[in-house]
């Protein structure tokens, strides 16, 4: 047994050792041709940088008439034009088909 091994009793707190402090090892990501962007991030960009309104488009995409059909309701795809749906669950869009 070594110094750094001996517990001391100072070392101890209700009667337990010490742990041993965590080792670090780094995990290593599989090689891709190109790094994955996230949706979030791809949002993010066009706001911040292409100076996309997130809360006008999302004003847009139901009617105050809509909104309010689909309140309560559990699910439902909603008209939007275009042959398009917004899918609600639980009271939320969550996606456009």
């Amino acid at each position: 047994m070594t110094a750094r091994d001996e517990v001391k009793p100072s070392d101890l707190k209700k009667g337990r050792k010490r742990t041993p402090p965590k080792v670090f090892r780094p995990q290593v990501v599989a090689e891709r041709a190109a790094p994955l962007i996230s949706d979030h991030a791809v949002l993010r960009y066009m706001e911040r940088v292409m100076g996309l309104e997130v809360e006008k488009v999302r004003s847009n995409m139901l009617t105050p008439m809509q909104l309010a059909a689909v309140r309560g309701l559990r699910e439902v795809e909603v008209p939007i034009g275009g042959g398009h749906y917004a899918v609600v669950r639980n009271g939320r869009v969550v996606t456009v088909i």
